[in-house]
This record gives structure tokens, sequence and C-alpha cells, in this order.
């Protein structure tokens, strides 16, 4: 994983205050990862990338990847947009860490018994 072609791709992909808001998503993962002994690269990635889709063109992706929304899903990007996102972390930018992955999946919902990461990643979106 490249942290900076990541950063790069981010930063192209949102508007600048999402773009702002996904950079303290991932400081504030990080401080949180300090404090509960997790692995603060992979809170930062998984916190800068989780909105990543947020405002890509949802049926484009959905497509290409042959994602399976809910009928929830379906007509809510605000939902769709983390397990969108999932994919595109590990398709577009090369992010095979599986607890990166699910802390994007699960960072607009939850799940029951989340692991670390995940727990982190929610809360870090919330307090920012």
């Amino acid at each position: 994983m490249n942290l900076e072609l990541i950063n790069n791709k981010i930063q192209e992909m949102l508007p600048e205050k999402r773009y702002k808001h996904s950079l303290n998503v991932a400081d504030c993962a990080v401080k949180l990862s300090e404090i509960y002994g997790c692995d603060k690269e992979k809170a930062y990635i998984a916190g800068i990338a989780h909105d990543c889709a947020k405002y890509l063109n949802k049926e484009y992706y959905v497509d290409k990847y042959k994602i399976v929304l809910d009928e929830i899903e379906k007509d809510n990007l605000a939902l769709s947009h983390s397990l969108i996102g999932s994919y595109i972390a590990k398709y577009e930018f090369g992010i095979n860490d599986k607890d990166i992955i699910n802390a994007i999946k699960y960072h607009t919902t939850g799940k029951e018994d989340m692991d670390i990461i995940e727990k982190i990643i929610y809360i870090a979106d919330l307090i920012e």
C-alpha cells in the first residue's frame, strides 16, 4: 500500500471540505489507535479512505464490481458509499488488508461484534 498514492487519489476524488474531513478522521483514528493499542498505519489509511465513494457515480462502481446493494442501500448513497468504498479501496487503491476494508465497509452502519479498527473508524467519523 502506497500511502502517498492513496492520499493523492482521495484528494482527487473528494471536494476540499470532504477531503479535510477525511484527514481529520484519519488523525482522530490515529489518536484513538494509540489509546487502544491498534495499528496506527491501518487506522490512518482506513480513516483517510473511509469516504472515498461519497461523491462518485454509484451506478458505475456497482456495475463495475458487481456490488449487491440491499433495498435500503440502492436509494441511499449515505449508506451505500461505505460498501462501494470498500471495493474502491481494494481494487482502485490496492488495499488488501481485510481490517482496513471492513473498517471502511462498516463505518456508517456498524455491525455486531465489530473489531477494534472498525470501532475506531466508526467513532472517529462521528467525532469529526
